[in-house]
């Protein structure tokens, strides 16, 4: 009995491998990618309050991705601390959900080629915006759970109140529970920009936490996958589509004005900090 459990053991631990190796083809079988994206960080991952449909950046790239590789696309809305969880655990394909590359995650999963570069900064009410990252140490900062924000704050000796996600930093801030909150760049413009309808309007400092790579989230040992993941982003980049989808969300035309500078690039020609 004892040798027939162990055989099964191992039989049922070389499936366990094998369904590992084969994720590219079990997408391509089933025809779907189901992708990982935020639920409440627009203009990346959030419910769009008119149609409650998952609407964003990442949302129109997961579709993007999932066309070049010749499937369906199947979005699911997560909480930002729940992103590498979600793969991990094998619940998603993808996350392509405004995930930051860190040495600590490196660990964990794989990434795709960086699609943008971005840099963690502080906002706070506007009667703060001439300080320096220094002048907050001694104060606390609100950041999501689990996130590069609640990293970068803590590598430069700030304090933190982590929270549910970005929005709840955000009120934490409006409501005089911390002295600011800290998160990428462009979801930073968002807020700054929904603050002035207030009575308390925020600013974003000068002086970046971090600069970060953002790349898709893969699970670990799966080349085939993760190679053409990066086939679709180079893809993507040739034709114009990754700059479409930029200048929807966030391009010159909207409020947060930005143009899209970087390519898609591979990680090893990025400098990473290496303490995020």
């Amino acid at each position: 009995m004892r040798t027939l459990f162990i055989g099964l053991s191992a039989a049922a631990s070389l499936a366990s491998m094998s369904v590992q190796a084969d994720q590219l083809a079990d997408i391509q079988s089933r025809k779907s990618l189901t992708c990982a994206v935020q639920s409440s960080t627009p203009p990346f991952g959030f419910i769009d309050p008119q149609t409650r449909n998952p609407s964003g950046h990442d949302v129109d790239l997961c579709r993007a991705i999932a066309e070049k590789i010749g499937v369906k696309a199947i979005i699911k809305p997560v909480a930002t601390e729940a992103r590498v969880a979600e793969l991990i655990s094998g619940k998603v394909d993808l996350a392509v959900a405004n995930l930051a590359y860190t040495s600590v995650r490196a660990k964990q999963i794989q990434f795709s080629h960086a699609y943008y570069i971005t840099s963690e900064v502080i906002v706070t009410p506007e009667e703060r915006k001439h300080l320096t990252i220094a002048d907050f140490r001694g104060l606390k900062l609100a950041t999501p759970k689990g996130s590069t924000s609640e990293s970068a704050a803590k590598s430069n000796s700030i304090s933190t109140i982590a929270f549910h996600d970005t929005a709840s930093s955000y009120l934490s801030v409006m409501q005089n529970k911390a002295a600011g909150f800290v998160t990428s760049n462009i979801t930073a413009k968002y807020y700054v920009h929904k603050s002035q309808d207030s009575d308390k309007k925020l600013a974003i400092i000068k002086q970046p936490l971090a600069i970060e790579p953002i790349g898709v989230g893969i699970r670990k040992d799966q080349p085939q996958l993760t190679d053409e993941v990066n086939k679709a982003l180079i893809a993507l980049e040739d034709e114009g589509t990754l700059t479409s989808i930029w200048n929807h969300w966030v391009g010159p035309t909207t409020y947060y004005g930005l143009e899209r500078k970087d390519k898609v690039t591979p990680l090893e020609d990025i400098a990473i900090n290496p303490d995020i």
